[in-house]
């Protein structure tokens, strides 16, 4: 089928064929096709082979708008066991990403070692990899917000750790968990008497400026105690790797000494109570 515009000759017009039990529809010229229902356009396709569903000008190889509804994708699976919708290579064999659903689950599997990311801005913020690993950018240094953590309250005070690398760890003073257990040296518990209380105020962005604390300084503790603080490293200590998107140290970071582990100077309290309470006794039976 020709006209003026397409002109005469093979190679032009619309062609429709009928080969045994297959049909196809063509438009050899350098133009698009388009479907339409009640005197609208519905899809379109271009000639570079670009698809268009409710919009006639598509610029990815489908491209779907509507304006009528919020609902603009439904995928109706089969009746009965799970449906999936897969992302492969081009080589049609290597699956990317794949989302599974079943009667009570949804799993979205990055599959060929792959891990997910999460991009806003065209910058990446979060990152899951293959071992299970959820990492947050370091390069906007992101926090976690989780507010039914602070409303559920308890009694019972289980301890948390937050180590240098953002990993949040179970704190556990179970002997179970202990090897080479002795008793304290006194020496060590009098180190005590060093100590330095001060005053202070916080240059930390989440403290107020108005406000004043009292503790300890962690450098100074360090050098009287170095199992009374937190080890850490700085932050510009840490870089992006960009293969696993993981954080990775820097080549010659060295640790510093980053916060002061209040509860152990309980223990060394406790030690020189326990000192003082036997110097007593001794004194009254004089």
């Amino acid at each position: 089928i020709t006209n003026s515009t397409t002109g005469q000759g093979g190679g032009v017009g619309l062609q429709i064929i009928q080969d045994g039990l297959n049909t196809s529809l063509t438009n050899r010229s350098n133009g698009y096709m388009s479907f339409e229902t009640v005197g609208t356009e519905r899809m379109r396709i271009t000639s570079g082979g670009l698809v268009g569903i409710g919009t006639s000008t598509p610029d990815w190889p489908l491209t779907i708008k509507t304006d009528t509804s919020a609902n603009t994708i439904k995928i109706l699976g089969r009746a009965s066991g799970d449906s999936l919708l897969a992302f492969y290579a081009a080589n049609g064999t290597t699956a990317y990403l794949e989302f599974g659903v079943g009667a009570a689950y949804v799993n979205y599997d990055a599959r060929n070692s792959q891990s997910y990311n999460w991009y806003s801005n065209s910058s990446l913020k979060m990152s899951l990899n293959t071992n299970g690993n959820l990492t947050l950018s370091r390069t906007t240094f992101s926090s976690i917000n989780a507010q039914g953590c602070y409303d559920d309250t308890t009694a019972s005070g289980a301890n948390m750790h937050i180590n240098a690398t953002g990993s949040v760890i179970r704190s556990t003073s179970s002997l179970r968990f202990k090897t080479d257990i002795e008793t304290l040296d006194n020496n060590i518990s009098e180190s005590i008497y060093k100590m330095r209380p001060i005053w202070y105020r916080s240059l930390c962005d989440k403290d107020k400026k108005d406000w004043s604390w009292y503790g300890f300084g962690a450098e100074e503790l360090a050098e009287l105690e170095p199992r009374l603080v937190h080890w850490g490293y700085k932050r510009e200590d840490y870089v992006i790797n960009e293969e696993t998107n993981e954080s990775e140290l820097k080549e010659g970071a060295e640790l510093i000494a980053d916060g002061v582990q209040y509860e152990r100077i309980t223990v060394l309290l406790v030690a020189e109570l326990q000192k003082m309470r036997k110097e007593l006794d001794a004194l009254k039976t004089k």
